[in-house]
């Protein structure tokens, strides 16, 4: 829930600012809405200087907000201009099987420590290209 004021805040600053004051954001499965998020977007890419999202379309956490939001979640995996979106349901390993156990997994966890060195998507360890609707899929 943190993303709804983050999010915004991050916003406004991409509306004062020309150069990105944060070099890294990244975004674990935000429960924001998505329709919402495109009118944010273009100034969110002006406050960063790279922006992953980190997404789960077998997510059933944001797939009940999506019902009880009357629309769908950001979190879900969409292709966004300009942001890294990386699909992490295939590491999921949730016991309890409600599809959002992926945040302490292995691969997430290195993807970040990749993204707070610098790697690139294309050069990190757990990444692979995606032609769905996403840009990244991160795999064991």
């Amino acid at each position: 829930m943190g993303h709804q004021v983050v999010l915004h805040a991050l916003s406004e600053i991409g509306k004062e600012t020309d150069k990105p004051l944060i070099q890294e954001l990244i975004l674990n499965a935000p429960d924001f809405d998505s329709a919402e998020f495109r009118l944010i977007s273009d100034s969110l890419i002006k406050s960063s200087k790279r922006i992953t999202l980190y997404c789960s379309p077998g997510d059933n956490a944001l797939q009940i907000s999506a019902s009880l939001n009357q629309g769908s979640r950001l979190g879900s995996c969409a292709p966004i201009e300009g942001f890294d979106v990386v699909n992490v349901n295939p590491v999921d390993s949730s016991l309890i099987s409600i599809g959002h156990g992926y945040y302490s997994s292995r691969p997430l966890l290195t993807d970040i420590y990749q993204i707070l060195l610098g790697v690139k998507a294309e050069k990190r360890l757990f990444i692979r290209k995606s032609f769905g609707s996403e840009n990244f899929i991160l795999r064991n």
